[in-house]
């Protein structure tokens, strides 16, 4: 597209922004779309008219839309509500398709865990060690077979498994950036280890009590 028919194209939508930027009455739904779509400009500038004036003039409107975007002090309870009721179930659903890939990879090396156990019980010693085996037979056989979750109090078990999740929900983020090869490995050992840990259950004949324990 020439430079030209770009601006003829979008030059309404800036100089409305350039009208309103400066309102005590502006609408924050309003600037936050067209900050959206100003940056769609922005990025589309730098790539095809990286010497030319409209790149840094849009670069100078996406300034000033950060700028009134994020002097806000506080957001209001609607819009945190709206956030939980809305937004974020939206953009759960728009990953849709990632989340069911991730699933089923899940289930795969899930079930790999399992058949391998089948296959050899000590691959459960491998996978989940030798100490806690040995704990949890000896807790099996004195009636309490979760007893090794339970020996804690209740608030330093919130805490630990917390810190656990966030960790684990961490380096899976910054995995990603090896082209997921990271978030891909902690999926696999993750996933491998559940279905081993209930595969040695249900060699216990326990598999309905540890699956209500742990997937709760």
């Amino acid at each position: 597209m020439k430079e030209t028919s770009f601006i003829a194209q979008n030059k309404e939508k800036w100089a409305k922004f350039e009208k309103n930027r400066d309102k005590s009455t502006a609408d924050p739904e309003e600037l936050g779309r067209l900050y959206a779509e100003i940056n769609n400009d922005l990025s589309f500038a730098q790539t095809f008219y990286k010497k030319r004036t409209v790149r840094a003039y849009l670069n100078y409107l996406a300034q000033e839309i950060h700028r009134k975007l994020y002097k806000q002090k506080k957001e209001p309870l609607k819009r945190i509500l709206k956030a939980w009721s809305v937004d974020i179930p939206l953009e759960i659903y728009r990953a849709r398709k990632n989340i069911l890939f991730a699933f089923i990879l899940f289930l795969i090396y899930a079930t790999i865990g399992a058949f391998s156990t089948h296959q050899d019980v000590g691959f459960a010693n491998m996978i989940l060690g030798d100490g806690y085996i040995q704990e949890t037979e000896n807790l099996i056989s004195e009636g309490n077979p979760l007893g090794i979750y339970g020996s804690t109090s209740q608030g330093y078990m919130f805490m630990r498994i917390t810190i656990n999740n966030i960790q684990v929900a961490l380096m899976c983020f910054f995995g990603g950036i090896l082209f997921s090869l990271g978030t891909h490995v902690l999926l696999f050992n993750n996933a491998l280890m559940v279905g081993v840990f209930q595969y040695f259950f249900k060699l216990k004949g326990l598999l309905l009590t540890s699956f209500l324990t742990i997937w709760i």
